[in-house]
C-alpha cells in the first residue's frame, strides 16, 4: 500500500477513504459526522484519523454555508487520483 503510506490503510481511515470515493463517484456529499460513523472506530479515533487526511491532503474539510456547525469532507484531486490508482489494480500493490 505504498500509495498511500502504511498509517493510512489501518481501518478508520480506508473506511473514511472508501466511503468518500464511493460518495465522490455518486455525486452526494459526505459530513464529517457520517465520515466517523463510517469509519467504524471512536468518535475521538475518527476526528484524528479525518485530521491526518487532512494534513496530508487526500482529503478537504468545507463547512456547510446553511449550518455553520456541520462540515462536510471530500477527497482532494490528489486524494481521489490515489483512490483511483490502488483501487484499479490491488494486486499490484501488494494487497
Amino acid at each position: 500500500m505504498e500509495i498511500l503510506g502504511a498509517e493510512l490503510c489501518v481501518d478508520p481511515a480506508w473506511n473514511m477513504l472508501l466511503d468518500l470515493f464511493i460518495s465522490a463517484g455518486q455525486g452526494r456529499e459526505l459530513s464529517v459526522s457520517a465520515a466517523c460513523i463510517g469509519s467504524l472506530a471512536s468518535y475521538s479515533t475518527a476526528m484524528r484519523y479525518v485530521n491526518l487526511l487532512v494534513d496530508v491532503g487526500l482529503v478537504e474539510r468545507k463547512p456547510d454555508a446553511s449550518d455553520r456547525r456541520r462540515s462536510y469532507l471530500s477527497l482532494t484531486d490528489s486524494g481521489r487520483a490515489a483512490m483511483a490508482k490502488l483501487l484499479a489494480c490491488p494486486a499490484a500493490h501488494g494487497s
